[in-house]
């Protein structure tokens, strides 16, 4: 009887003993002090606002990211995560020029705090923000379909830039690009602008407006037709029109395509060929909205023989 009663407080003790050492080992485990370690946390940039309204802007760096070590007990930090982490670098009080502006990092819990930072300042170049009034080119590109031409499109377009003025400087071209590949028919493209150095590297971070130009892109259609000698009544009889020659003998027009279509030959004016004994220059009769390619608007009337 004895016997089982010292064992039953063996038992007792031991049970007690073991959880107190179980305790002991869950309350040093939860007080252990650990770190972890965050990459690419975005600072935020606070005072944008203030720099707008002194005419200022970031040249850059546009964003910027670092990376966070956090220290705390191991009880904190198994919910630690990087929403927690606030990363912020004020920048209402800059002007113009470079400046080194301070990080300030912390994290939302309390019992977990911030042990290192990748970098603790942030070098910024602010400019001055400018406005220029400059012309863009027009570029086209591509061939419109076979028998058919682009006519006549302004070469350039006034814009207004804004920006950074060391941004603007850079400009060394401005352009509209429109593409008329396979075009069959008078056509609006819509078409927005683009900034060029002298090196030919596009220009970003710029306001350009009109930022989306309509442009009339006029297809035309081409046709070869031959010219017609057109004399008056007046002329002789016994003169033999075959003795005259004109040079070009045809030529090719641009216009409306069912103009276009409907012309087979291009007339020139009346004229009395009797007052012709020598190479004579005479106009085309060239109907309304009708142009020649070549850019004539005479032929050379030859008399080979009298």
């Amino acid at each position: 009887m004895k016997i089982t009663k010292n064992r039953d407080l063996m038992l007792k003790i031991l049970s007690l003993l073991f959880a107190v050492i179980l305790w002991s080992y869950v309350r040093s485990d939860g007080n252990i002090i650990i770190t972890r370690n965050f990459r690419n946390i975005e600072v935020t940039y606070e005072g944008q606002e203030d720099l707008k309204n002194k005419n200022l802007t970031i040249i850059s760096p546009k964003e910027f990211l670092i990376d966070v070590e956090l220290k705390g007990y191991n009880s904190y930090m198994r919910t630690a995560s990087r929403d927690g982490i606030s990363a912020k670098v004020n920048l209402s009080n800059l002007n113009e020029g470079e400046h080194s502006v301070p990080i300030n990092v912390s994290y939302i819990d309390g019992g977990v705090s911030v042990s290192k930072v990748s970098q603790k300042t942030i070098p910024f170049k602010i400019d001055k923000i400018v406005s220029e009034h400059l012309n863009a080119d027009i570029e086209v590109s591509g061939e419109p379909a076979e028998g058919y031409l682009v006519g006549a499109i302004n070469d350039y377009e006034p814009v207004e830039v804004k920006g950074a003025n060391t941004v603007v400087n850079k400009i060394d071209k401005l352009k509209y690009k429109i593409d008329v590949t396979d075009l069959k028919e008078s056509s609006i493209i819509n078409s927005k602008p683009e900034a060029f150095d002298s090196n030919g590297n596009k220009i970003e971070g710029l306001i350009i407006e009109p930022a989306n130009l309509k442009i009339e892109v006029p297809i035309q259609k081409v046709k070869t037709v031959p010219i017609v000698l057109d004399y008056t009544n007046s002329t002789p009889e016994k003169i033999n029109i075959s003795n005259f020659t004109m040079e070009p003998s045809s030529v090719t027009i641009i216009g409306n395509s069912n103009l276009v279509d409907s012309l087979d030959k291009i007339s020139t004016y009346p004229i009395d060929l009797a007052d012709i004994d020598k190479d004579y220059e005479i106009r085309l009769k060239l109907p309304e909205d009708i142009q020649v390619v070549e850019g004539i608007d005479r032929v050379k009337l030859i008399k080979t023989e009298n």
